[in-house]
């Protein structure tokens, strides 16, 4: 599965550096992305998961909130 929502991750791991990213891991409090050169990013969750519907919700709040921050930085 590749991780498209690239605001999150250059916003949450600060990596504008960053441009393809497979999801390797989900734990209860990070993901972890293996990057293009072989590289393991882990990205702390805003909230513990326990099930795939909390990581769902968990991940897409995320997305939004990374978005939201990106937008106002350009604004």
């Amino acid at each position: 599965m590749l991780w498209r929502c690239f605001d999150t991750l250059h916003t949450f791991a600060n990596r504008n550096d960053v441009t393809a990213a497979k999801m390797v891991d989900l734990t209860e409090t990070e993901i972890v992305l293996a990057l293009q050169n072989d590289e393991r990013l882990a990205i702390p969750l805003t909230s513990p998961v326990q099930t795939a519907k909390d990581a769902h919700v968990v991940l897409v709040e995320m997305a939004k909130q990374a978005h939201s921050l990106l937008a106002a930085k350009t604004d």
